[in-house]
């Protein structure tokens, strides 16, 4: 082995002491995203998208004149499964997300429109800041809390967007109401999975 290859090998090894998060759950699914230094996995029968798809801000994207566009790129998407929305008010485009954003400022207001108090956690050694926005229009309820990674780079975010039904406007007993806290509990589990990296080093040429 090179000179070269040693330094690397020595350097990962670092990298990968440099980890922080993941609390691995047997029998799930792990996507690793080699390009921005993370794993995040989910149970098996959640819905896993892994298109990159960019947007403005997760409230009301779009709408405001002089709004950033395309700074904000869903790396993965972990839809619920069918029986969690089968036969109760809850949407089954419900979704945990893992996005980066581009922008300067790495902070809630930065992904959030109008986000609400935003306070700090800290779990399995990753520090986030973490706020919530709840929209309400005809009949639905929309809610998007983002968990955004202090000190990544790029900026890393979680996000838990819920989309439920008005409950009353169904008639009595054909429709149950989703239970919100096992789901949020459900969505904790996967964050918590969430392993974050340095970015890996380039292996070094030949000398």
């Amino acid at each position: 082995m090179t000179a070269g290859a040693l330094l690397s090998a020595a350097l990962l090894l670092v990298v990968w002491s440099q980890s922080r998060g993941g609390v691995t759950s047997p029998g799930w699914q792990t996507y690793h995203d080699a390009k921005y230094g993370f794993s995040i996995s989910y149970p098996n029968g959640w819905n896993a998208d892994f298109r990159h798809i960019s947007v403005g801000f997760l409230s009301e994207p779009n709408e405001k004149p002089g709004q950033p566009h395309d700074k904000h790129t869903y790396l993965v998407t972990i839809g619920v499964p069918a029986h969690l929305t089968k036969g109760t008010n809850l949407s089954d485009d419900t979704r945990l997300d893992v996005a980066t954003h581009s922008d300067f400022a790495c902070s809630p207001t930065a992904v959030l429109y109008n986000p609400g108090t935003v306070h700090r956690l800290t779990e399995n050694g990753i520090t986030y800041s973490v706020a919530s926005v709840g929209e309400g229009a005809a009949g639905n309820f929309y809610e998007t809390t983002v968990f955004v990674i202090e000190g990544s780079k790029p900026c890393l975010v979680v996000e838990y967007f819920i989309h439920s039904t008005n409950i009353g406007a169904y008639d009595p007993g054909t429709v149950r109401e989703f239970d919100h806290a096992a789901l949020v509990a459900d969505f904790d589990r996967i964050r918590r999975t969430l392993v974050v990296r340095p970015p890996a080093p380039t292996p070094a040429g030949p000398r």
